[in-house]
């Protein structure tokens, strides 16, 4: 559901500022952007948030482009959609939408008609919310939520960057974790734009960079820092930005770099595949449990691959301690121990690198030996002899 809406409003609006070859490229970069591809396949609301975001941002540029009665009832239901999605459509949607106005098109129509078109948006944003929350408990329902993430952002989360824990996280830590888990190519690619743009004083043409800036600014305020998810709404707009080098680069060199670039990107999703939640570019590949934790690595995907490996090797018994909250037997591991920092299980054990991370030296009678295998790139397999302990 959420996919057309994503990939429609990128299309349109890299099509519009810089051609219908900038479209086809925003659609590829989105399309094979690891992370995308990784929270798209989750019960979770981060790619709708993403969909969504985008899909109002667009909507308001439009809006802003050609005033009108309609263009101001889709983006407000794009908006409706975005802020229903996800509490931080509240953070990040506001210094999207007031950027865009800085450098985006001046609204070519009468004070009165903007002003009608605007108390026609926000009766419009009311009218979503209050078909997802219901209208009679949509002040109550919605204004609860908010203040829950609020709260939840004032006693902080334990975060994990390069090697160290915090409560209420770094001010850089979103701008390190996007350098470490967007492809090479695409930040290559959005960087080269807004340089390219820059010099050429197309601030008008600027809008989806400003929008990205806008995000990542916000987010970098937060003080939960649990995984590049929180911003996942900043890649559709890098998606834009990136599909710019390719339909501006001028020279013919400078063009076919860029899609040297593109299809570069491609292949690293493909060479992912099928693990792009746990996706690190090549700054951080190899060492990637020592940077980033949480979602960005170990989210108890690879469970079930377990459950495959071990019904393929004849392992019965297993002491388990996997991050996550699904059962194992609901993935076919029926004889599963599960084991904590205090113990010292023997035979077969499995540990999620997150729960590494989390226990530190607790684990090192475990880390100094070689794991028996690596299932997927989360979960780590040793044999512990008896005669060890």
């Amino acid at each position: 559901m959420f996919v057309p809406l994503l990939l429609y409003p990128l299309y349109r609006w890299s099509a519009a500022l810089y051609g219908r070859e900038a479209g086809l490229a925003a659609v590829i970069l989105a399309s094979f952007c690891p992370n995308l591809l990784a929270h798209a396949s989750l019960a979770t609301n981060d790619f709708a948030a993403a969909a969504t975001m985008i899909a109002a941002a667009y909507g308001f540029w439009r809006w802003l482009e050609e005033p009108s009665l309609r263009a101001a009832v889709l983006a407000a239901a794009a908006a409706g959609l975005a802020l229903a999605a996800k509490f931080s459509a509240l953070v990040y949607l506001p210094p999207v939408f007031l950027l865009c106005l800085l450098v985006g098109p001046r609204p070519a129509a009468p004070a009165r008609s903007l002003l009608a078109q605007a108390a026609v948006f926000f009766g419009v944003v009311y009218a979503v919310l209050g078909a997802t929350y219901g209208f009679r408990w949509l002040p109550v329902a919605y204004l609860e939520g908010a203040v829950g993430v609020w709260r939840h952002a004032q006693r902080g989360h334990p975060g994990f960057l390069m090697g160290e824990w915090r409560q209420h996280g770094w001010w850089y830590y979103f701008p390190v974790a996007l350098g470490l888990k967007s492809t090479v190519p695409m930040l290559a690619l959005a960087m080269g734009a807004v340089c390219l743009l820059g010099a050429r004083r197309q601030w008008r043409l600027a809008g989806p960079a400003a929008g990205a800036a806008a995000i990542l600014a916000a987010a970098m305020s937060s003080s939960v820092n649990i995984g590049v998810r929180h911003v996942l709404p900043l890649f559709p707009f890098l998606a834009v930005v990136g599909s710019a080098a390719v339909a501006q680069g001028g020279r013919r060199w400078v063009r076919a770099l860029a899609i040297l670039a593109l299809l570069w990107h491609a292949g690293e999703s493909l060479a992912a595949h099928p693990d792009y939640l746990a996706y690190f570019n090549q700054l951080a590949r190899g060492r990637e449990q020592e940077l980033l934790g949480d979602s960005n690595l170990d989210w108890g995907q690879d469970l079930a691959r377990l459950a495959r490996y071990l019904e393929r090797h004849r392992i019965e018994q297993i002491h388990l301690n996997c991050f996550g909250t699904t059962s194992p037997a609901a993935v076919g591991i029926r004889h599963a121990t599960e084991f904590g920092p205090a113990d010292r299980p023997r035979g077969w054990v499995a540990i999620s690198l997150g729960r590494l991370q989390a226990g530190g030296r607790d684990y090192e009678w475990l880390t100094r030996r070689a794991p028996h295998a690596r299932i997927g790139k989360s979960i780590l397999l040793y044999h512990v002899p008896a005669s060890d302990f």
